[in-house]
């Protein structure tokens, strides 16, 4: 190969590099750092960090920078989805799995294959409401003897389509879960659930959705 090819070649593979990092501009170089290391980062915040500023408001239009090395060198391609790297990492089943007081209910999820649900958007791009409860409100269930659809039809009426925050819940609203059986929403004295059941955290965020803590597990018709 002659000298001048050789340093054509190099200029080009470095114009190539060069390129891509003006490409990433509009991404702070913390940023950036973060999500190249992405393998090392395991905090929730992080991610959900990085959903925001990639996505915004909307779940439809994220714009995830993901760096590929090809054999010519690095080229910019966008993940519209960012469904196998942020939104994942910053969705509602890793906020679950990011906080002890939930390993009841993960383990619970888990078992019933609804982890990958809550991982992911829904299909219509407007996120799901999750109902939470913590380990103590397990505790307080004491031992039940149910099938294992019984207990997918009781995680499933914790979950509500679309993202519903505090301030969009109002007294004596009825919202219907996942398992088709509703819910009816009290906002006297703070949000409770079919009466008796208290929030008490609301408005957790995650990349597809919402998550507010409760006190007691919700147990639907089972018959």
């Amino acid at each position: 190969m002659k000298l001048s090819s050789l340093v054509l070649s190099v200029s080009v593979i470095i114009g190539m590099a060069s390129a891509f990092e003006r490409n990433l501009d509009d991404h702070e170089d913390h940023e950036r750092k973060l999500f190249f290391s992405v393998t090392q980062k395991g905090s929730f915040n992080k991610f959900l960090s990085i959903y925001d500023r990639c996505c915004g408001d909307s779940f439809n239009r994220c714009k995830c920078p993901v760096r590929n090395l090809s054999f010519c060198g690095f080229k910019k391609r966008w993940d519209n989805s960012c469904a196998t790297t942020i939104l994942r990492k910053s969705s509602i089943a890793a906020l679950a799995s990011a906080n002890a007081d939930f390993s009841t209910l993960v383990s619970l999820l888990q078992s019933a294959g609804l982890v990958g649900t809550l991982s992911k958007n829904s299909a219509d791009g407007n996120g799901y409401t999750v109902f939470a409860p913590t380990n103590a409100a397990f505790d307080k269930l004491g031992d039940v003897d149910l099938t294992e659809d019984q207990i997918k039809q009781v995680l499933l009426y914790h979950v509500v389509a679309g993202t519903l925050t505090s301030d969009q819940l109002s007294n004596g609203q009825v919202v219907t879960t996942l398992n088709g059986q509703d819910l009816t929403v009290g906002t006297q004295g703070g949000v409770t659930l079919n009466g008796d059941v208290s929030v008490t955290g609301a408005d957790n965020r995650a990349s597809n959705g919402v998550v507010h803590v409760i006190d007691t597990v919700l147990v639907p018709d089972l018959n």
